[in-house]
């Protein structure tokens, strides 16, 4: 049975990324073997000429989309894939992260013959022999069951190719899962609380793959969060006693990092590290659920300085829960005292429950005008979005 699994995604904030998910799709339908040919549209330009060529070629039994993040040019584009596909008399099965949270949306507008949703460990195998012995009903959507281990990636060369120009665009995932609630986030919907380790040396392979079949040596631990527990510390010591000579970055809480952390983040090749804040005071902190305080960002702020970690980027969100006119000056004071590279500034929108089914409209922050808090962030910063310290 031949798969062409389909990326749609062109997220480019803050870089485009390889498309990560689609290869661990490719990964567990191989290794079980099925034929298997990856397909990234902004690779291809998003020509549909090729993706014609493609299906015409390859012949697949079954296209995947993997829907990744939602855009308002999503769903028509989706939507166009399908009717090629159903055109040349080819099913489609959607799944990805984006489509987890627009499913029903998604599905209505597309036409699409089948969704999984959740993790594909968890069902794209009993979704593939149903599909094989013709169990299913159209426009059946399938939802994840329990599973116990994580797949990595099967990279495809010519879309490494792609995306090696660009620093950090490619990941590599070492677990699933985070133990944290943030008010706004998606990972306990798609993988709950529990997380679920890769095998260190599978991890390790990975990299030394990419290295020297590759020569790809900057890479993106693409986690939820990279040191939500201890566990990194195993992947660090790995790297150090390989002596591998790459640059690494990615998303950090500002908790669960020692001097000693850091010190092996750094002579492992940490590079440009993501810190997630989003909330600027005590309070909104507090109301985002983010399981640490203003402190902790200070801690690590002069941790990085120590260490003289120059490269950095930190994000923060107003409009959170409980957000006030007086929160709002206190957390443009403390993100001023603060000496990371970069910072990414923006409100927390509501914009996203057009396309988010999973959103509690309860925690939508409505104690602020959105204009005031604007105003009042383009006063101190210029602008919200990107921008470059000038405390540094």
């Amino acid at each position: 049975m031949k798969f062409l699994l389909i990326s749609i995604n062109n997220c480019g904030m803050p870089f485009n990324v390889y498309p990560l998910g689609t290869s661990i799709v490719a990964n567990i339908l191989d290794h079980n073997g099925y034929n298997v040919k990856q397909l990234d549209l902004l690779v291809e330009k998003f020509s549909y000429k090729n993706l014609q060529f493609e299906i015409e070629s390859f012949k697949p039994d079954i296209v995947g989309i993997s829907i990744r993040n939602i855009y308002i040019d999503t769903i028509p584009m989706c939507k166009k894939i399908v009717n090629i596909c159903h055109k040349n008399k080819i099913s489609v099965f959607l799944g990805g992260s984006g489509f987890y949270h627009a499913h029903l949306k998604i599905m209505e507008s597309t036409g699409a013959d089948f969704g999984l949703l959740g993790p594909a460990e968890s069902n794209l195998l009993d979704f593939v022999h149903d599909f094989q012995k013709n169990k299913l009903e159209k426009h059946t959507v399938i939802k994840p069951k329990q599973y116990h281990t994580i797949a990595g990636p099967l990279y495809e060369e010519n879309i490494l190719k792609y995306y090696s120009k660009t620093p950090l665009s490619i990941g590599i995932n070492t677990k699933r899962g985070c133990r944290h609630n943030c008010f706004y986030c998606s990972y306990n919907d798609l993988e709950a609380h529990q997380i679920k380790y890769r095998d260190v040396n599978s991890v390790i392979n990975d990299i030394k793959m990419l290295k020297y079949q590759y020569n790809i040596s900057c890479f993106f631990f693409a986690d939820g969060v990279f040191n939500d527990t201890f566990e990194y510390e195993k992947i660090l010591y790995e790297l150090k006693k390989e002596k591998l000579n790459i640059s690494w970055s990615a998303f950090l809480r500002p908790d669960n990092i020692s001097a000693k952390n850091l010190s092996l983040m750094k002579e492992t090749g940490l590079y440009f590290p993501f810190l997630g804040i989003d909330g600027t005071t005590d309070t909104t902190l507090k109301s985002a659920k983010k399981g640490f305080v203003w402190s902790d960002v200070e801690k690590i702020d002069k941790l990085f300085l120590d260490y003289k970690i120059k490269d950095s980027y930190a994000s923060f969100m107003f409009g959170c829960p409980l957000e006030s006119k007086n929160t709002v000056i206190e957390g443009i004071n403390n993100i001023k005292k603060l000496h990371f590279k970069l910072f990414d500034i923006f409100i927390y929108s509501s914009y996203l429950l057009y396309f988010n089914e999973q959103i509690n409209t309860d925690e939508i922050c409505d104690n602020v005008d959105r204009n005031w808090i604007e105003n009042k962030l383009n006063e101190a910063f210029g602008h919200m979005g990107c921008i470059k310290n000038e405390n540094i």
